[in-house]
């Protein structure tokens, strides 16, 4: 017996496998609307993160325009460890994707 329908593990609407993407010999789990919603949640989310690592830069230079020196670390610049960390793992990914786009 063939199924030609799954449900979704998010929206849990029953759908067309056509509507879900392949992962080997099976379907993912999200359906194909979910998946991309998710994508799109995961991108706000790492751009939230680097607007406020930016706006907590910015911040933090303004209150060092008096020290004319430039800033030797990233606490220099006012970023937690974490949160340089997330901008670090935010550009690698950046250039990921953008090396996987050149290869195509």
């Amino acid at each position: 017996m063939e199924v030609n329908s799954k449900a979704c593990s998010r929206c849990a609407e029953f759908k067309s496998l056509t509507e879900f993407y392949r992962q080997g010999e099976r379907y993912e789990s999200l359906c194909k609307c979910c998946k991309q919603k998710q994508r799109s949640d995961r991108r706000t989310k790492i751009t939230e993160v680097v607007l406020q690592a930016v706006e907590n830069t910015t911040s933090n230079v303004e209150s060092t325009a008096d020290n004319p020196q430039r800033p030797r670390s990233y606490q220099d610049l006012g970023f937690s460890e974490e949160a340089f960390l997330e901008l670090v793992d935010f550009y690698r990914e950046l250039i990921r994707l953008d090396e996987q786009r050149r290869t195509k």
